[in-house]
C-alpha cells in the first residue's frame, strides 16, 4: 500500500543502512548499459526518481508529471488549433523529449529556428514540409518520416496540413541544462 512506500531518500537520511537491493525494492530501474538512469516507484502518487550515480545523490526528474501520458496520440487538440501545441515528456539534463502538435501552422515568413543543440524529430501523424537554409527545397515529410537537425543548423516549418493535425516527436540532445 502507499502508506508503506518508503522513499530511499529517508534511510539515506535517517542512516539506516541498506543493501542496494533493498534500498530499490519498492522501484522498477530503468538503466542504460547496466548504468541506473530512472527508478520508476511501484505504489501509486509517488513521482519517478532521476538517478545521478556520478554525484552520488538522487534528484527528482523535472518534470515526472508528464510522463504518465501512456499514448502519444491521447488527449489530441482538435485539429482546428490555432496555434501550435508543445507538450514536454521528458527532461533531464542534455535532453528534452517534446510531443508537437501541428495543423496548418508554419515559422514566420523570414525567420529561421537555430539552435545551439540537436534535434532529432519523427514525423508520426499528418503531413509537413521542413526547409534547411542551405538547401534550395524544402523536404517534404510524412508519418515515419525522420531526420536529425545538427545545432545550428538553420531550419524552418514551411508548412504543416491544414485542417489535420500533424504530430510530431521531437528529441532535442545537447540541450544545456537551463532548457
Amino acid at each position: 500500500s502507499d502508506d508503506n512506500f518508503r522513499s530511499p531518500l529517508a534511510d539515506e537520511i535517517s542512516g539506516e543502512a541498506q543493501t542496494e537491493q533493498e534500498k530499490w525494492a519498492g522501484f522498477e530501474l530503468f538503466s542504460i548499459k547496466n548504468e541506473p538512469l530512472f527508478a520508476f516507484p511501484l505504489a501509486a502518487n509517488f513521482p519517478p526518481v532521476h538517478l545521478s550515480w556520478r554525484a552520488s545523490a538522487i534528484f527528482p526528474l523535472v518534470n515526472p508529471p508528464s510522463l504518465v501520458m501512456e499514448n502519444l496520440f491521447a488527449d489530441l487538440p482538435p485539429a482546428t488549433l490555432a496555434e501550435e501545441q508543445f507538450r514536454a515528456l521528458l527532461t533531464v539534463p542534455g535532453l528534452r523529449i517534446e510531443r508537437i502538435v501541428s495543423s496548418g501552422q508554419a515559422t514566420p515568413p523570414g525567420e529561421w529556428y537555430d539552435q545551439p543543440h540537436g534535434e532529432w524529430v519523427l514525423l508520426l501523424r499528418g503531413r509537413a514540409a521542413l526547409r534547411f537554409e542551405d538547401e534550395a527545397r524544402a523536404r517534404e515529410l510524412r508519418a515515419g518520416d525522420c531526420l536529425d537537425i545538427a545545432p545550428r543548423r538553420r531550419h524552418r516549418v514551411e508548412w504543416t496540413a491544414a485542417g489535420e493535425l500533424t504530430v510530431w516527436l521531437a528529441i532535442h540532445h545537447g540541450v544545456p541544462s537551463a532548457a
